[in-house]
């Protein structure tokens, strides 16, 4: 019975860690390097920085380097891979996914949930910008650590009471507030109509619309009349200038789900 039962208990360890194995590190990680940029240890410290940024925000963040895109744009296999491995927190899937791929040498970021109004457009650019550098020149620790710390600071940045795109506010100030405005404005309200009240009593003129009734009948003779050009008033409209490429609009992927992002190459 007892080699019956630890037959059982090997075969169960080994089948979990096939199971294991099978799945891959990006399972259970944050940091999926399926292009051996990274060692194992930079890997380790990765994932650590991005177990406190989650804890912190309360958004899911994953980095996913790859070889290739297998054919796919770099934007639809991000946003695929985002649904493929259940990427997001809370109802919303709050997160984001930085992925880069070596043979299309691109980067993109998606994002989803409340990530999406955190991380527009002009954060995304200059996020870019940072890692830029450093994926040109083969510095892969070093970018994925400068792009932690920029979704670090971005999210930082925003109200404590972010929560999925909106601000909550406290209602009870809210009334607060509504009310004193409506007392300004009803008082403002009286003092305007006292004071327009006063001052039309006040005014015995009337207006004339002709200035025959100011000249003295026979002091005013028309003896010539012209037309001369006085000044020209140009009015100009600033041309629409189209959007700058990057980050900031939003898509549905082949998944029907909504994401924000952007990216470039390196």
């Amino acid at each position: 019975m007892k080699k019956t039962l630890f037959f059982f208990i090997l075969v169960f360890l080994a089948g979990s860690t096939s199971f294991y194995q099978a799945m891959g590190s990006d399972a259970y990680e944050y940091v999926a390097d399926k292009a051996d940029l990274l060692l194992d240890y930079e890997i380790s410290e990765l994932n650590e920085q991005i177990s406190a940024i989650i804890q912190a925000h309360g958004f899911d963040v994953a980095i996913v380097a790859i070889e290739t895109t297998d054919g796919k744009s770099i934007t639809a296999y991000t946003d695929d891979y985002f649904d493929q491995y259940g990427l997001g927190l809370g109802p919303d899937r709050d997160g984001l996914i930085f992925l880069i791929s070596m043979a299309q040498r691109q980067w993109h970021i998606t994002t989803h949930g409340k990530c999406t109004a955190i991380f527009g457009g002009s954060a995304i650019d200059a996020i870019g910008s940072s890692l830029t550098p450093y994926l040109s020149s083969g510095d892969y620790y070093s970018a994925f650590e400068t792009l932690l710390e920029r979704i670090d600071s971005y999210a930082f940045s925003q109200p404590s009471s972010f929560s999925g795109g909106y601000i909550e506010y406290d209602e009870s100030s809210e009334e607060r507030y509504v009310g004193i405005l409506a007392v300004i404005l009803i008082s403002l309200g009286i003092a305007l109509f006292t004071v327009f009240s006063m001052k039309r009593q006040m005014n015995t003129a009337r207006r004339q619309r002709a200035a025959g009734n100011f000249v003295r009948e026979g002091s005013f003779n028309l003896t010539r009349q012209s037309d001369m050009f006085v000044h020209t008033h140009t009015t100009r409209t600033r041309k629409a200038e189209a959007p700058p490429s990057g980050g900031g609009a939003t898509h549905t992927s082949s998944g029907g789900s909504r994401f924000g992002g952007g990216g470039g190459k390196f």
